[in-house]
């Protein structure tokens, strides 16, 4: 299970549970400051000053590459802080979730990458102020988290076309954000996709 912060309204679809939570006074903001060519450093600096205006204590940590967000998100476990603020896109709060599944730690997020989907599920809000006032009200949810492999992931997992779209976005498509970037990542995708043979085994048979 994963403790989220989210939205009072959240979340239409998806497993959840409601838990009781509690204030949220100390959080260890963790930002992406290449996710969506600079959107999240600047949402991160924005958020931090709304916090501190709100009273919570903001220790800011910068990502410096791949697995960076799941050993700051080790060491706010280790302070006791009372929630993670991943500050990206999805890639960012999924390196979060390696870390803070199964534990009493929260997350939260701050939308700052490109399709941004458990944001979205969470209805968590893109603006600072009303972002801000989210985290401070700790409105807690637990949700299921899935396993592939050894990864953890809390929205989707998935394989051959949907997979290869999905990377061919985030190595980039020119200058393209968003929906725009998918759907270009789409049509470049088509050119030289192969289906993938795929086995699936369950308890009864062998697909």
């Amino acid at each position: 299970m994963l403790c989220v912060i989210c939205g009072s309204n959240a979340i239409s679809g998806m497993s959840t549970e409601a838990d009781g939570g509690g204030p949220v006074r100390r959080v260890t903001l963790v930002v992406n400051p290449v996710a969506a060519h600079g959107r999240a450093l600047r949402l991160g600096r924005r958020l931090e000053a709304e916090l501190l205006a709100c009273g919570i204590t903001v220790v800011r940590r910068v990502t410096a590459g791949p697995g960076a967000a799941t050993s700051l998100t080790q060491d706010a476990l280790a302070e006791g802080m009372d929630a993670v603020v991943a500050c990206g896109g999805d890639g960012t709060v999924h390196e979060v979730v390696q870390a803070l599944a199964g534990t009493p730690g929260r997350l939260a997020v701050a939308p700052g990458g490109r399709a941004n989907d458990l944001a979205r599920a969470l209805q968590i809000p893109a603006d600072p102020v009303r972002l801000a006032r989210v985290i401070l009200a700790g409105c807690t949810r637990r949700i299921d988290v899935g396993i592939a492999g050894r990864r953890r992931f809390a929205s989707v997992a998935t394989l051959g076309f949907d997979s290869a779209v999905s990377a061919r976005a985030e190595r980039g498509v020119w200058p393209l954000r968003g929906r725009a970037a998918y759907l270009a990542a789409v049509v470049l995708s088509l050119r030289n996709f192969r289906p993938p043979e795929v086995e699936i085994r369950g308890e009864c048979r062998t697909f």
